[in-house]
């Protein structure tokens, strides 16, 4: 299942293909960042997701969870974390959730339902006990680790898409995307422990992704508008009065939470003949939602922004939806590190696994 941002990206396929970016060489890969895995979506429909990691000694990259399973991992990957020692991945069009080591061997093959209905996961986030993810249908999720993987849900906006955990509260961006053009503007905000919703916030129409920051003082939810008349926007929540505020920010495409209470702002979009425009990547504090400066630029058809907060990398990724898509690796300082092909379709987070 898909939102219309994805499928409208989907369209324009055929027109990218003369557009795409040259691609950076497959090898060398990412020496020396032993553990990193990359989540790549796949293409819609194609059943071609994949958990990636460089092989040292081939050079090459491997499919973690093909080899640890014998089975593809379905179509559409669309989220990745870790809890412990399991890793939690989100099948968005296949309506799973596999729970692996990290071998990446399957425990637990997680499928929740409503009215003899498969849902749709999107995205996760933890408090550190429980795992927490949203379903497309219209509900929040909570998977207990300690209780045999165990769904209880309950029912939140539309068609929600990120979540993030904060003093016993769980906020959802409900994006109402199927509701073109008239998408939802609002979080819903859920008791963790009674797990109803309690209240909701109006945000910018569209809502897509929501991080905390370390102290669960402030939200930060980035909205992609309605490709119209109401264009996308970062904006900052308090958690203790539910106020709103836009943070200055153009064109933001993605956000990432990584190390050091820094929040990492992907712009991007595409000019007015639809070529894909550069992208950048802003470095804010999160504590106090200030611009720190440009992180980095200038990165042809960007994609993705993701951040391991432990090991202190930040992942841009990027695609042209036809053609195997790129990843660069950056140091929490700013530092590139390397910059590879995925070898995988639609390239989407990066985490490090050990």
């Amino acid at each position: 299942m898909k939102t219309l941002r994805s499928l409208f990206s989907a369209a324009l396929s055929a027109f990218l293909l003369f557009t795409a970016c040259e691609k950076v060489p497959s090898t060398p890969g990412p020496q020396g960042l032993s553990g990193l895995v990359v989540l790549n979506e796949g293409s819609w429909g194609g059943n071609n997701s994949s958990v990636l990691a460089y092989d040292q000694e081939s050079g090459t990259m491997v499919d973690r969870f093909y080899d640890a399973n014998g089975k593809n991992l379905g179509d559409t990957g669309q989220d990745m974390i870790v809890l412990g020692d399991d890793i939690y991945i989100a099948v968005n069009v296949s309506k799973i959730i596999f729970v692996t080591g990290r071998d990446f061997r399957i425990k637990k093959e997680i499928i929740a339902e409503k009215d003899g209905q498969a849902l749709s996961p999107r995205y996760f986030a933890t408090d550190g006990k429980k795992v927490y993810v949203t379903y497309y249908e219209g509900y929040l999720g909570e998977i207990d680790p300690a209780g045999g993987y165990s769904v209880r849900t309950t029912p939140v906006g539309p068609n929600p898409e990120g979540v993030a955990y904060a003093g016993g509260r769980l906020y959802v961006a409900n994006s109402g995307g199927y509701n073109y053009p008239d998408y939802n503007n609002t979080l819903s905000v859920v008791d963790a422990e009674s797990f109803n919703e309690v209240s909701t916030i109006e945000v910018n129409v569209n809502p897509c992704l929501v991080f905390a920051n370390a102290a669960g003082t402030t939200l930060y939810v980035s909205s992609l508008g309605n490709y119209a008349d109401v264009g996308p926007k970062l904006q900052g929540i308090s958690a203790a009065d539910g106020s709103v505020t836009d943070i200055d920010c153009d064109g933001v495409s993605a956000i990432a939470y990584g190390k050091g209470d820094n929040l990492y702002v992907l712009c991007a979009g595409y000019d007015q003949y639809w070529n894909p425009l550069p992208g950048t990547v802003y470095t804010y504090n999160a504590a106090t939602g200030v611009k720190e400066g440009t992180f980095a630029d200038g990165i042809e058809n960007a994609y993705k922004v993701s951040a391991d907060p432990d090991a202190g990398y930040v992942f841009v990724t990027a695609s042209d939806y036809n053609t195997t898509g790129d990843m660069y690796v950056y140091s929490s300082a700013g530092e590139k590190i390397a910059g590879f092909d995925t070898q995988g379709m639609n390239p989407s987070k990066g985490l490090v696994i050990r």
